[in-house]
């Protein structure tokens, strides 16, 4: 859901980062960006990254125009559309979150609204979450003991599909996978693919061939071919 290591803005919600960007925000809220604290040039190093600020981290995957049928943004590169009903403040989104509790009750449960006064973050489980921490820090992942997180809440507008603990494969292999990537996730990709009925080179490489058989494998098992692997193409290929 997240974007590691964008910057933080104040009042951005998964938008381009741009001059013109930087001097509306700016104007609109003169407190969050003071020159004697933060240069301009600390922004300009930032344009051409998608932005965040803590409550926008949600809202930005919200508004993005590439969500999947199975809830994974298959272009996180991408800008959000804005959409005024997700531009809510952090205390706001905690007071609409209708089942929620004390973080002490934290269950394992992904993508949970994690909440102190005025800052929210993403849980990212095993004790984890993604928050966009400020303009010194970015976008991070931080140790949720150490935050001083008051209170979860599940947001009004994110479908929880489980509240079972997720199994541990689906973490590092539930990443989208286009093609042209490299790495493990894509290892473990083709070897799936091996035991359907495909003989691929398990060698790491997003290429042709793997392409060709994603394609076959998700136009068989009716999902939507478009060659690129989210969620509901890695249930397929688990099961």
């Amino acid at each position: 859901m997240c974007d590691y290591n964008s910057p933080y803005w104040f009042g951005v919600k998964g938008f381009i980062c741009s001059e013109k960007l930087y001097q509306v925000k700016k104007r609109q809220y003169p407190s969050q960006y003071p020159p004697q604290k933060w240069t301009e040039e600390s922004f300009r190093v930032q344009y051409g990254k998608k932005g965040h600020d803590c409550s926008g981290l949600p809202a930005g995957y919200l508004m993005s125009p590439c969500i999947d049928d199975g809830g994974i943004c298959t272009d996180p590169l991408k800008p959000s559309v804005y959409n005024p009903r997700y531009d809510i403040s952090a205390n706001d989104l905690i007071e609409k979150c209708k089942e929620k509790g004390d973080i002490s009750t934290l269950p394992e449960i992904e993508g949970l609204i994690l909440w102190r006064d005025g800052h929210v973050a993403l849980y990212d489980g095993n004790g984890y979450c993604i928050e966009a921490r400020g303009h010194a820090y970015g976008t991070v992942r931080s140790k949720v003991s150490e935050r001083g997180f008051k209170k979860w809440g599940k947001h009004p507008d994110i479908e929880y599909i489980s509240d079972e603990p997720k199994k541990r494969y689906c973490k590092p292999i539930a990443e989208v996978l286009t093609k042209g990537d490299h790495g493990t996730a894509v290892k473990v990709l083709q070897s799936c693919l091996n035991l359907q009925g495909y003989s691929l080179s398990v060698d790491g490489s997003y290429g042709n061939k793997t392409d060709e058989a994603v394609r076959d494998f998700q136009s068989k098992n009716k999902i939507k071919n478009i060659g690129t692997v989210g969620v509901r193409t890695w249930d397929k290929l688990i099961k």
